[in-house]
């Protein structure tokens, strides 16, 4: 998969750079899918990081073709963080903690996970579906039977899809009573019966001490839940932070998640798909080390260790940043700011990047 998928994105940006386009994106998924399954620095993981190194220098060399100038950017949105996973710790899942953990023994569900590279292929046929091409053209006819409410699926990205479809449209009495998502380090819970978003208060109301049993337990670092008299509130075993004014009660529980972590959270929070609770696996500082919910060595999406450090590489020649870049959003404009400098046309920014 991670083969396929490299040779083509460096064939779809070659044609690209052929043709002359002003701007050209395309995502190498090769060493985050490996390290996923491998570990950070596993020499297979290295090894993909390798041979990347060597698509990019194809690129290189087929600029001075061109039409016109190209540069090169190398942008890394994430890292990843090394850990064994929540399961091999405590020997349960997060799904079975929830719901030893309920008032209730009705209905606790946890949608599969779907590797990221089906994603990647589902949009890459997407995007190529739709062209105005007698490429584009067949490529529709192709995938036709293929095709969801987001696009093109395939494999179990297909399933998880249709699942996410089945639940959406139910009536809220026949929806299951709790939905455990993971995605790395991050545990995202719902009770997609009561319409919005539940309070710390309802939560309690409807299942006593599955809050403070998620918050005290060891494996996991904190929970993030919105309370009525308090609004956002993180959780931890031994204290509670308190986003709205920044308050610490006992001992911070996000203390050692960095010194953006408030921020980040306050962001999530704000979102309207924010979840009921949102958890996070502990970090051992000392090992600089996670505990993801999925089963990978290799994770990203949440707080602590090298997952929170992205990069980006950048000409030389550019203009230096006014600020330290902190965020999708903040990077998104730093490069919408290198691009006018480039005397590219730049599009507005929508605001849900803001």
């Amino acid at each position: 998969m991670t083969v396929v998928m490299r040779e083509l994105n460096t064939a779809t940006l070659l044609a690209d750079i052929v043709e002359g386009v002003p701007v050209s994106y395309s995502t190498y998924v090769g060493y985050d899918e490996v390290a996923h399954h491998s570990g950070i620095r596993a020499p297979d993981a290295l090894t993909v990081l390798g041979r990347l190194d060597r698509q990019l220098l194809r690129l290189e060399r087929a600029i001075p073709q061109a039409p016109r100038p190209y540069e090169i950017v190398v942008l890394s949105d994430h890292g990843q963080s090394q850990g064994r996973p929540f399961r091999q710790r405590c020997g349960q899942t997060l799904e079975q903690v929830v719901e030893q953990a309920c008032s209730s023994e009705s209905g606790v569900i946890a949608p599969p996970a779907v590797a990221e590279s089906w994603g990647e292929i589902g949009g890459w046929l997407t995007e190529l579906s739709t062209e105005d091409s007698a490429g584009g053209r067949m490529m529709a006819r192709a995938t036709r039977s293929f095709v969801g409410a987001d696009g093109v699926a395939l494999g179990p990205g297909r399933e998880a899809q249709d699942q996410h479809l089945a639940i959406t449209n139910a009536a809220d009495a026949d929806r299951p009573e709790v939905i455990v998502l993971a995605s790395g380090c991050l545990g995202l819970i719902s009770f997609p019966r009561t319409p919005g978003r539940l309070t710390l208060e309802q939560i309690e109301h409807q299942h006593p001490g599955l809050v403070a049993s998620l918050a005290a337990h060891p494996d996991i670092g904190w929970v993030m839940v919105r309370s009525e008299t308090e609004g956002a509130v993180v959780l931890g075993a031994e204290g509670k932070y308190r986003l709205s004014d920044d308050s610490v009660t006992g001992v911070s529980p996000i203390a050692h998640f960095g010194a953006n972590a408030a921020d980040h959270l306050r962001r999530h929070d704000s979102f309207g798909h924010c979840p009921d609770l949102l958890v996070s696996g502990a970090y051992l500082s000392d090992e600089d080390e996670i505990v993801p919910f999925e089963e990978f060595m290799g994770s990203h999406g949440g707080l602590g260790g090298a997952q929170m450090h992205p990069f980006a590489i950048v000409p030389s020649g550019w203009s230096e940043i006014a600020a330290p870049i902190v965020g999708a959003a903040a990077m998104h404009h730093q490069l919408k700011a290198w691009m006018v400098e480039g005397g590219l046309p730049v599009a507005q920014s929508p605001a849900a990047l803001e």
